[in-house]
């Protein structure tokens, strides 16, 4: 079976396109887990953890080092919608 991590990513390359993405796996087993995706000049952080599940921020707009997501998301269809909405934002 999948980890939910690689299901997530794959659901991202087959919605959207041309995004490059870069998954920080936690140093101990049950850590959270930081997916950044860029597409041109966009950013986009994707934190996971089991309790809080997938967290969603726009990088440019938080920056780094923020402790809350903009957005938390149960789901993947939902957070893979989310993700191409900022990215797609102008």
């Amino acid at each position: 079976m999948k980890k939910i991590i690689e299901v997530l990513c794959d659901a991202i390359r087959a919605g959207i396109d041309h995004v490059a993405i870069d998954v920080d796996e936690p140093e101990k087993a049950g850590g959270e887990v930081f997916i950044t995706l860029t597409r041109g000049a966009k950013l986009v952080v994707v934190q996971w953890s089991s309790d809080q599940r997938f967290g969603i921020s726009d990088g440019l707009k938080s920056g780094f080092g923020v402790e809350a997501p903009d957005l938390v998301i149960e789901g993947i269809p939902e957070a893979v919608g989310e993700i191409a909405r900022i990215l797609d934002d102008e």
